[in-house]
């Protein structure tokens, strides 16, 4: 619950373990890596024959690098898996077992249009062997910690027919699917966290969460939109108002579901209308294979935070503030509270003043927030141990006073025992920076690579309780080294 989900669809398997590899050198460890592309004959063809890994992206060996740096930080690491789609080539498919209508036809599920292969709905009381099967190719040689299976918590849990004409209710169907992920929970060990897609709530307990599909409204008919005609309309949290405690939504839809045909910038997976969304509900953080660097240090540093102080939290109260269903001010029954403004207009509250899309959470000594500031849109978050701040869309000739931090950039810091250390976001440029040091001195600054490794003595400016100094590209972290006046 809470965890970061890195959403992996395509790569390389060995470019997957290295760009892992940064995202924990940058502090994200508290996350879980799905990756979805990986299966023998390609995704989404001859399931279930899913292994060994595709050849085209890796090695066995590639692969188990992922495994080998998630493993040394914790991180749970799992495959996309499917027991839906049984595809005609399989080495063993059977219409026995397959679901079929009353009347007698065998039910078509997924067509795989660019390999012309159609697949068949499997029936659930027939999937155990394959699911048992496949962990047993699996788990010796890449040790998943946590294992993804889709389509089972988007597709209602059916009735069906089997070859015989032998009605199964939906009933057999829930058991079915949920001893699956009840077998591989066990077989995985240490209570390996299971998941799949979009998120009915029939299997809570058997699953622990899923991938989140939120669909926008449109009087249009467009791929992965909810024709209606209406005049207004808004996200609210309803299904965490139930769940949020017992099951973990991640993000709130792939990002070109979400969007829905509208700009990735504007509403994709790094906008300030998914982060809102996120934000809105509780969900746990997401991030795609276009966002797998810079974008995902970004969401991390500013509301991951926020996201596992609440991870295991009860919304308490939801309050359209003043009637007006875009904006919205959450309280979770720990104190938590969330104020988003999804309206077009500027929103002035608790001290903030919030730009469509921007929102102000607070838990504890825990802050995280897209806000304007002098005019500008800026993002920031605090907690006991450090902040980040990121000023956005302007010249970088102004800079931004944050309190602590004053700057012109994005940056995290960490105050430790006897330094500061400042970490630019991933590929930036030049910054120009200014710490409140308090009562202590400044002794020097030291830039770092990635890898800890010294580059150079950086030259600064002090003044009271002020130091100031400017990064350059390439360099990784900043270490201003203090002592007692």
């Amino acid at each position: 619950a809470g965890r970061f989900v890195f959403d992996i669809w395509g790569g390389r398997y060995r470019d997957i373990a290295e760009t892992m590899k940064r995202m924990v050198a940058y502090g994200l460890t508290d996350s879980l890596l799905t990756v979805h592309v990986w299966q023998r004959w390609g995704y989404d063809y001859r399931l279930p024959d899913i292994y060994p890994p595709q050849p085209q992206l890796g090695t066995v060996e590639d692969m188990q690098r992922i495994a080998d740096v998630c493993a040394e930080h914790d991180i749970p690491w799992g495959l996309h898996d499917n027991y839906i789609d049984f595809y005609p080539d399989a080495a063993d498919y059977s219409y026995d077992c397959i679901c079929f209508t009353e009347p007698g036809e065998p039910i078509k599920a997924w067509i795989n249009r660019g390999r012309d292969a159609q697949s068949y709905r499997w029936r659930p009381d027939k999937i155990m062997p394959f699911v048992q099967r496949n962990l047993r190719l699996i788990e010796p040689n890449l040790k998943p910690t946590h294992y993804f299976i889709d389509v089972f918590t988007s597709l209602t849990c059916f009735d069906f027919y089997d070859k015989g004409g032998n009605y199964h209710p939906m009933l057999e169907t829930r058991r079915c699917w949920g001893e699956a992920f009840a077998w591989i929970r066990d077989y995985l060990g240490d209570n390996a966290p299971m998941t799949s897609e979009a998120g009915h709530d029939q299997l809570t307990g058997y699953l622990d969460g899923s991938d989140c599909q939120h669909l926008q409204i449109t009087p249009e008919s467009k791929s992965f939109c909810i024709k209606i005609n209406c005049r207004d309309w808004e996200r609210v949290p309803w299904f965490d108002a139930v769940l949020h405690d017992k099951f973990s939504l991640h993000g709130v839809g792939y990002s070109s579901r979400y969007q829905g045909g509208r700009e990735r910038r504007e509403h994709g997976i790094e906008s300030d209308d998914y982060i809102s969304a996120e934000i809105l509900e509780g969900h746990a953080l997401m991030i795609d294979r276009r966002a797998f660097g810079r974008g995902a240090v970004r969401k991390y540093w500013l509301a991951q935070d926020f996201v596992r102080s609440i991870a295991l939290d009860e919304i308490a109260d939801v309050e359209f503030f003043e009637g007006d269903i875009h904006r919205q001010i959450i309280t979770w029954k720990s104190g938590a509270r969330v104020i988003v403004n999804r309206g077009d207009e500027d929103w002035t509250i608790a001290g903030k003043t919030l730009p469509r899309f921007g929102y102000f959470a607070k838990s504890g000594r825990i802050e995280s927030s897209i806000e304007r500031v002098d005019g500008v849109i800026v993002e920031q978050s605090r907690s006991p141990s450090g902040g980040y701040v990121n000023v956005r869309d302007l010249s970088r000739d102004k800079l931004i006073n944050f309190g602590p931090v004053t700057t012109n950039g994005a940056l995290r810091f960490e105050q430790k025992k006897g330094e500061m250390i400042v970490t630019p976001l991933p590929d930036s440029e030049s910054l120009n920076i200014r710490i409140s040091i308090g009562r202590a001195k400044v002794n020097s600054i030291v830039a770092v690579g990635i890898d800890g490794e010294e580059i150079r003595n950086v030259e600064f400016e002090s003044e009271d309780n002020l130091v100031s100094f400017k990064t350059r590209g390439g360099e990784f972290a900043y270490h201003v080294i203090l002592s007692e006046r």
